[in-house]
């Protein structure tokens, strides 16, 4: 990616961390179990998140040395919102649910994912 990158990279994605403010794998751990519950199968990404391996921010910050890494998606919001949009009825209100009740708490740790913003030295 630094390679073949014009400008910039930018990484949305799950993440753990040693210091545990980062929780991606325990986070698709609970949404995983609370889906195969619910619908008697294993939800798809979440499984190849799973059986991937998740990084860590540890190793995002050795690949991208001079990243700017900021938390995204705080654990429980992200893990409301998932089960509102595969509840029936609610997924329509899932959006104004979230900007009402959970955005405030978005940014707060800890987190399920991170956004990485690398930018290439000319």
């Amino acid at each position: 990616m630094k390679r073949v990158a014009k400008r910039y990279v930018i990484i949305h994605c799950p993440v753990d961390s040693s210091d545990k403010s980062f929780q991606g794998t325990s986070c698709d751990k609970s949404f995983q179990k609370w889906f195969h519950n619910r619908f008697k199968y294993a939800e798809p990404n979440t499984a190849e998140h799973l059986n991937s391996r998740l990084p860590t921010i540890e190793e995002l910050s050795n690949a991208f040395p001079s990243a700017t890494i900021t938390g995204k998606q705080n654990a429980v919001v992200w893990m409301r919102n998932l089960k509102i949009a595969y509840t029936p009825y609610f997924k329509y209100i899932g959006r104004l649910m979230y900007k009402l009740r959970f955005q405030k708490h978005d940014d707060i740790a800890p987190y399920h994912a991170c956004l990485l913003l690398w930018v290439k030295k000319n």
